[in-house]
């Protein structure tokens, strides 16, 4: 990509370091890092020039403005698709931002899609599954699912992390089940009906649910 090849990750990450506490600086910056984390070799750029710090420097210091919560979920998702990343969002705290994040701005619907997107990834790795849960991240997708049930973003995401974390965990699948996901699941297969891969990983999490 052109932008990454003339150093622009690594002039957004200055411009976010010089300018941290203007949230609009840190809204369209963490909207550009998203952007650029298109793919492998781009996401670990962003990581190598301090990018996931940045952004969760940026969510901490401006954990009221929705902009930066999204933008910043939105970051920490598509970094999140490198295995590597998956490590240091999670031993950087970032699990906790983006939990918050959506306890915090819970009407907000790009909020929720986007901080579901980032637990969704980041429950692809087997310990972070567990982070999620000690982090009230079950109750917060649950709460999300439910709070906007007819927004198909939310339900695949929410849909994304539940069968991230239920996959293959017994005690996980028990959490889930305990804390409602059972509905939220069903009702977001209706609302994902013309969605078949999204509405096949639903049916299945049902299934090992049901085992529970």
């Amino acid at each position: 990509m052109e932008i990454v090849n003339a150093g622009g990750i690594h002039s957004v990450v200055v411009s976010m370091k010089a300018h941290a506490g203007h949230a609009g600086v840190q809204e369209q910056g963490c909207a550009v890092l998203t952007n650029l984390a298109c793919d492998d070799e781009s996401e670990t750029a962003i990581a190598g020039a301090g990018g996931i710090q940045v952004v969760l420097t940026a969510m901490m210091a401006h954990a009221g403005h929705a902009g930066v919560q999204e933008h910043g979920c939105g970051t920490l998702g598509n970094l999140a698709e490198n295995a590597d990343n998956r490590v240091a969002i999670a031993r950087a705290g970032g699990i906790g931002l983006v939990v918050t994040a959506m306890q915090a701005h819970a009407g907000r619907a790009k909020v929720q899609e986007q901080g579901c997107s980032a637990l969704s990834n980041l429950a692809a790795n087997s310990d972070n599954k567990t982070a999620i849960a000690d982090a009230e991240g079950v109750r917060v997708v649950v709460a999300a699912m439910q709070a906007h049930a007819g927004h198909a973003g939310i339900q695949e995401e929410g849909c994304g992390v539940l069968f991230n974390m239920g996959r293959s965990d017994t005690r996980l699948q028990k959490s889930i089940k305990d804390q409602g996901g059972v509905g939220v699941v069903e009702a977001a297969v209706v609302v994902l009906v013309s969605n078949g891969p999204c509405t096949m990983q639903a049916r299945a999490l049902l299934r090992k649910l049901a085992s529970v």
